[in-house]
């Protein structure tokens, strides 16, 4: 067994097998099945912002960690990140000292009306 060590997100050192996983036993994210769903969700998406939301879902660490059952739900949050932050002055707000919160509850309406001009049919 090999013992690595690794960094935590808090800095302190671990010691761990974890990571001494092969690669090819480890499930990979699949790009184009979420891309699929995404495009099932979200029909009128443009596809500048289809690729970007992939890319960086596809980058993320934990990335390969889910499983394709739950990129329904992923493609959800995923668009709607991206619009808050690309589409509408979400990050202004939180500039302005608003929490997290509070910025979300003044652009909810905005990602919504852009969610339904993507074609987004399910509500929640």
């Amino acid at each position: 067994m090999k013992i690595c060590a690794a960094r935590n997100r808090f800095g302190v050192l671990l010691f761990t097998n974890y990571f001494s996983m092969e690669r090819t036993n480890m499930q990979k994210f699949n790009a184009k099945k979420f891309r699929e769903i995404v495009d099932e969700k979200f029909p009128y998406i443009p596809e500048d912002a289809e690729k970007m939301i992939i890319n960086r879902e596809a980058t993320r660490p934990n990335a390969a960690a889910l499983s394709v059952e739950s990129y329904g739900m992923l493609a959800l949050a995923a668009v709607a990140g991206y619009i808050r932050h690309k589409k509408t002055n979400y990050d202004a707000l939180l500039g302005m000292n608003l929490t997290r919160d509070q910025a979300k509850n003044r652009v909810r309406v905005q990602v919504m009306e852009i969610e339904r001009r993507w074609g987004l049919q399910e509500c929640f």
